[in-house]
């Protein structure tokens, strides 16, 4: 499918090249056009053969992505004290499992039972003060370029490593309500307010590894960056997630969708104060007047949380980051795909989901930002019928 894209993005191109030249230079064209003919045979043979070293080159390099597998011990010497320290028994076993599996949950589904024993006799401790602080670290690799696609291929790797950890821990081995918990509040509110909307330059060990990593004396984190970074640590939540709809732990997955709607909110809020701090309208249309309804009953830690953190940014800066975080909320819950999910049978709990989705429109309306109000009309939310 990726190719089929490519070849008809690099055919569209070639076809307004050749249009230029023919309106610019016809004399040129009338050239490009007499060698053509002349030498089409010619021509279709070096297509068809350039077309076939392609093809090869290309199933080359699959196949040594694919057969390439990766251990622990001898990766680069940045990054022995994140993966040889007390739990890289644990991790040697993921790792090898990972050499043979994709990270994701159409691929892992038939292994389930083999990703639950990963971490069956792993200490909670060991996640605490090992695995957990060290992801929160190591994920930023994901963030910034390699200099080398080894170097890639292997960060990669060992990101999704603790990622698989992380998943397996917290989908098979803890308490559910500890599941939910730390997933609300760690890997997605303290995510959003801590490391993107309050990165800054107080974030050593994270601006030491990304300087080992990229062999650079200084590395810019922009916004390219943290939007690699959301869409990669995004991976861990929806995999936990997805699993526990697979084990029809319902009740969880309507706790942290309505977790992050929540957020949701509160983001659209912190926007709203810093893009449209007042409205001098004489009349207000409908939805204004269902925001500011809302605006009077909601709860604002969050929103006060997030501007605080958001502080030592300028104005613009802080938009930029927020609506990142908007983005990754908004992609986390359209990748559950809540309508196929929940029957009729199961939206015990989701009546408030109706409810939420008019506070949120009507937030996303004051703000009118068109496309990220067009992709929050894009999730498919499940139809609550009375």
């Amino acid at each position: 499918m990726c190719h089929s894209q490519d070849e008809s993005s690099d055919l569209s191109e070639l076809v307004i090249a050749l249009a230029i030249v023919k309106h610019r230079n016809p004399t040129l064209w009338n050239e490009v056009i007499s060698n053509y003919v002349c030498n089409s045979n010619s021509v279709h043979a070096l297509s068809k053969s350039a077309k076939l070293q392609v093809s090869d080159g290309t199933s080359a390099a699959k196949k040594a992505q694919g057969n390439a597998s990766i251990t622990l011990a001898h990766v680069e010497p940045y990054l022995y004290k994140y993966v040889l320290s007390g739990s890289s028994g644990y991790l040697d076993s993921v790792s090898q499992f990972l050499n043979g599996h994709r990270l994701r949950f159409r691929e892992l589904v038939a292994d389930l039972d083999k990703v639950e024993a990963l971490t069956s006799d792993l200490p909670n401790s060991m996640i605490s003060k090992e695995i957990a602080p060290n992801y929160k670290v190591l994920k930023w690799l994901c963030a910034v370029s390699s200099p080398t696609k080894e170097r890639c291929f292997t960060a990669v790797h060992v990101v999704q490593t603790f990622q698989l950890v992380l998943v397996s821990y917290y989908a098979f081995s803890v308490d559910v309500k500890k599941t939910v918990m730390d997933v609300c509040q760690g890997f997605i509110y303290k995510f959003i307010k801590l490391e993107v909307v309050g990165f800054g330059s107080s974030n050593p060990r994270v601006i030491k590894l990304l300087r080992s990593h990229t062999s650079l004396d200084s590395v810019e984190v922009g916004h390219r960056s943290f939007n690699k970074l959301c869409n990669n640590h995004i991976k861990l939540i929806i995999l936990i997630v997805k699993i526990f709809i697979h084990k029809e732990r319902y009740s969880a997955v309507i706790d942290i969708v309505g977790f992050v709607l929540k957020v949701i909110e509160s983001l659209v809020v912190c926007l709203i104060k810093l893009e449209c701090p007042s409205n001098s309208r004489d009349t207000r249309r409908a939805f204004e007047d269902i925001y500011k309804t809302r605006s009077t009953k909601m709860s604002y830690k969050m929103v006060t949380e997030i501007l605080n953190a958001s502080h030592h940014l300028i104005v613009g800066e802080a938009v930029k980051r927020i609506k990142i975080c908007l983005e990754f909320c908004l992609t986390l819950i359209g990748s559950l795909n809540l309508r196929a999910t929940f029957g009729d049978n199961k939206l015990r709990g989701f009546q408030f989901l109706q409810e939420y989705r008019q506070y949120i429109l009507s937030g996303f309306l004051t703000l009118d930002n068109l496309e990220l109000t067009t992709k929050f009309l894009h999730i498919a939310w499940p139809e609550v019928k009375e």
